[in-house]
C-alpha cells in the first residue's frame, strides 16, 4: 500500500514512548505526557508548507537555518522558543527527520522515558507526496464553482478589494474586511458579518455556525459544501458590505441600484407638431369669422401655438342706453327748461 508523507510522519513520531496523537488548531500534534515534540503542519496560513515544527536545543536553530535554508526554517509562533522547522517535500532523508524528531522528543519527555531510549526509528521513504486538497483547499471542485462568483459579486461593489489574511482569500470595503472564504476538514464556508441578532437567529439552520476568533463580532459561517443559493449569499455579502462602507461608498451603491431617470420630453416643437397647431388654430379662425349676430369681424388674440386665434368684437350699443347725440339734445332742452323757470318770477314782478 502506498504511503504518503502523514503516514511516514505518524510512523516516526508514534514510535516512541507513550507518545500520542492529537488535533490542535486543525493540524496533528503529538505529545508525550501532555507536552507537545512535534507538529505536523500543511500549508499554514497559505505558506505552502508541508512541515514539522520541533523544540530544539538551544543553538540548534539558528544553526540548520543559516547552514541549510533549503530544508530548515524558523516557524511562527513557537520559533522565538527555538523551535525548529522542518521540510518534509524537499528532499531531505528521512532518516534525518526521525533523528530531528527523535532529538525533540528528548528536549520535551520525562527523563524516564528517555534513559533507555533506542535510536531513531528508519522507515521506508514515503511514495507519495501529501493531498492536493490539503496543501491548496482552494483547488477543489466545489471551491472553483463557489469562489469565483463569491469573487465577482464582491469586487463590483463600490471601492471594494479582494486580499489574503492568514492565508485565504478575503474582500475589504476599504481597509474593512466583508466577506471571506476558509476550507476546515474538508468542508468549504463562507463567512459574513450579520450582527448578534441575525447569528442568533441563523444558528437554527445547520449550515450556519458561530466562526472561531470572529464570532464574538457578530460574524457567520455558512457551509457550502454541499449546496449553495447565491442569492442569500449575495444578500449576506451585501449586508456585510453595508455595515463596513463608508459613508461615500454607500452614496454611490445606492446611486448605482437606483434606475436610470425617464427621458425629459423635448420642449423644441417639431415640424409634425407644428403642422398640427398650424392646422389648429386656422380651423378656429375659420369657425369665428364674421358673424351675422356680431356684425363686424372679430379681433384677434395670440394663442399658445403662435397663431392667432378669434375672440369675439365688442358687442351692439344697448337699445337701452342712449346716444351721444341724444343726451346732448336731453341736457338742451333741460337747461331751456330751467332758464324759464328762472325769468318767470321777473316777469310777473
Amino acid at each position: 500500500m502506498a504511503k504518503d508523507i502523514a503516514a511516514a510522519v505518524r510512523e516516526i513520531c508514534l514510535s516512541f514512548p507513550e507518545a500520542a496523537e492529537r488535533m490542535s488548531h486543525g493540524s496533528p500534534d503529538f505529545h508525550v505526557r501532555g507536552k507537545a515534540f512535534a507538529s505536523f503542519v500543511v500549508n499554514h496560513h497559505g505558506d505552502g508548507r508541508v512541515a514539522l515544527w520541533l523544540p530544539a536545543p538551544p543553538g540548534t536553530q539558528l544553526h540548520y537555518v543559516e547552514a541549510e535554508p533549503d530544508h530548515f526554517f524558523v516557524p511562527p509562533y513557537v520559533g522565538t522558543r527555538g523551535w525548529l522547522g522542518v521540510h518534509l517535500n524537499k528532499g531531505l532523508d528521512w532518516k534525518r527527520v526521525a533523528h530531528h524528531v527523535r532529538e525533540a522528543y528528548l528536549a520535551v519527555a520525562p527523563k524516564k522515558l528517555t534513559l533507555d531510549l533506542p535510536p531513531a526509528i528508519v522507515i521506508k521513504p514515503p511514495t507519495q507526496s501529501i493531498d492536493p486538497d490539503l496543501l491548496d483547499p482552494l483547488s477543489s471542485k466545489r471551491a472553483k464553482a463557489v469562489v469565483p462568483q463569491l469573487r465577482e459579486f464582491c469586487l463590483s461593489l463600490p471601492e471594494a478589494s479582494e486580499d489574503t489574511a492568514f492565508g485565504w482569500p478575503v474582500w475589504r470595503a476599504g481597509k474593512k474586511t466583508f466577506a471571506g472564504v476558509h476550507r476546515y476538514n474538508r468542508r468549504l464556508t463562507l463567512q459574513f458579518w450579520v450582527g448578534h441578532d441575525m447569528q442568533a437567529m441563523l444558528t437554527f439552520e445547520k449550515r450556519y455556525r458561530i466562526p472561531a476568533y470572529m464570532g464574538h463580532n457578530g460574524w457567520i459561517e455558512l457551509d457550502v459544501e454541499d449546496d449553495v443559493d447565491f442569492d442569500e449569499v449575495r444578500q449576506l455579502a451585501l449586508v456585510s458590505y453595508k455595515h463596513f462602507a463608508l459613508k461615500r461608498m454607500l452614496d454611490r451603491l445606492a446611486m448605482e441600484s437606483e434606475p436610470p431617470p425617464a427621458k425629459p420630453r423635448s420642449t423644441t416643437p417639431t415640424w409634425s407638431n407644428q403642422a398640427a397647431s398650424t392646422n389648429q388654430a386656422r380651423s378656429a379662425a375659420s369657425s369665428l369669422s364674421m358673424s351675422p349676430k356680431l356684425g363686424t369681424y372679430a379681433s384677434t388674440k395670440k394663442s399658445a401655438g403662435g397663431r392667432s386665434a378669434s375672440k369675439p368684437a365688442a358687442t351692439k350699443r344697448s337699445a337701452t342706453k342712449p346716444s351721444v347725440a341724444k343726451q346732448s339734445a336731453s341736457k338742451r332742452s333741460g337747461r331751456s327748461k330751467s332758464t324759464k323757470a328762472k325769468s318767470a318770477p321777473r316777469a310777473n314782478r
